[in-house]
């Protein structure tokens, strides 16, 4: 291990030594500030627990900043060999970068769609026949003639995402 690591090491855990002890002064004297507003019983109870439970909170919020610098530390270490091994993979099956955001950017879109169709179905029933007869015209405007399969494929399609977007239109709740 280099020298350097070392000192990073270190350097990390007396932060994160620091910062929990901080965080956890912080939010002890928050709670205690909180039991003002309790009846004399509760808030002895409750200054109580917060006694008792001190050095263990102390303890987790170490814990917590020293698992938050080492996550750091694996994703800045493993980020160069993950990224090698992503445009390997992508060589090897013969796609492009470009290829792969766009997919990604079609799954993000297919997930507003279905938080739009969850909050409004009606109106995402009436997209979805809008989107229908679209796809019906630009269908006829560049399908060649000779790919009647093809045309044929596509206007099935448009009748069911029809049919769905009535069903969504018209569902009762």
């Amino acid at each position: 291990m280099s020298g350097y690591l070392k000192i990073a090491i270190v350097t990390q855990l007396i932060l994160a030594v620091a910062l929990g002890a901080f965080a956890s002064l912080g939010f002890t004297f928050i709670a205690v500030i909180a039991t003002a507003f309790r009846s004399n019983e509760e808030a002895e109870r409750f200054r109580k627990k917060i006694k008792a439970d001190f050095l263990k909170s102390i303890a987790y919020s170490i814990g917590f900043f020293f698992a938050v610098f080492m996550l750091a530390d694996g994703a800045i270490f493993a980020l160069p060999y993950v990224l090698q091994g992503y445009l390997r993979l992508l060589g090897w099956l013969g796609v492009q970068v470009a290829q792969t955001l766009i997919a990604g950017g079609i799954v993000l879109l297919g997930y507003g769609a279905y938080k739009f169709k969850r909050a409004t179905q009606k109106y995402y029933g009436l997209v979805e026949v809008l989107f229908s007869a679209v796809s019906v015209i630009v269908a006829l405007k560049t399908t060649k003639p000779d790919n009647r399969l093809g045309l044929v494929a596509t206007l099935i399609g448009a009748i069911y995402v029809s049919s769905r977007g009535f069903a969504n239109y018209f569902k009762k709740e």
